[in-house]
């Protein structure tokens, strides 16, 4: 049987395509110091932005401090990302 084969045989039993698998490496996070460096600014700075919401955080479980995705980085740089506007419900 040869591939088209088994992804033909695939769409039959679940209807749809074989997803395709990521061949690229995923992008590797930053810490504080990189970004830092990136914004031209301090590190605690950083760490003020990302506690306050106004920079883009991953928190990975195991770690204490936050990382970063780079490409979302390079877009507050750009001007391109901003915080969520949040609107407070009122108590009932």
């Amino acid at each position: 049987m040869d591939q088209a084969d088994k992804d033909q045989q695939g769409r039959r039993r679940h209807g749809r395509p074989r997803a395709c698998r990521v061949t690229e490496e995923p992008e590797k996070l930053w810490d504080a110091v990189d970004v830092a460096e990136y914004l031209n600014t301090s590190i605690s700075w950083v760490y003020k932005a990302a506690a306050e919401g106004n920079l883009p955080v991953v928190r990975v479980p195991g770690l204490t401090r936050v990382r970063f995705i780079p490409s979302l980085i390079r877009a507050v740089g750009r001007g391109e990302w901003r915080p969520a506007d949040v609107i407070p419900l009122k108590a009932g």
